[in-house]
């Protein structure tokens, strides 16, 4: 029982981490200028200020999905503008 509470304890802190991390990004991200979005930036592992974004996005959606129990093989349809 003790590692069920404690995987609980685990879980609950990883959440509060992300959800502190994203709205530090997403505060951030607002500040970029409009022209810099697309900019390629080197060293990026998705290009540019954009690609990571949708990458982290893109992750993360995965995640929830997997998490609800749903398959991820729907996410292949979703037709957001620069997400798919």
């Amino acid at each position: 029982m003790r590692d069920a509470v404690d995987s609980l304890g685990l879980a609950r802190t990883l959440i509060d981490y992300n959800e502190w991390a994203s709205e530090r990004l997403l505060r951030a991200a607002d500040r970029v200028p409009d022209a810099d979005w697309s900019r390629t930036l080197p060293g990026a592992g998705h290009g540019s200020i954009f690609g990571q974004l949708r990458h982290i996005a893109w992750v993360q959606l995965n995640y929830l999905t997997g998490l609800a129990g749903r398959s991820r093989l729907h996410l292949l349809c979703v037709r957001a503008p620069g997400l798919a």
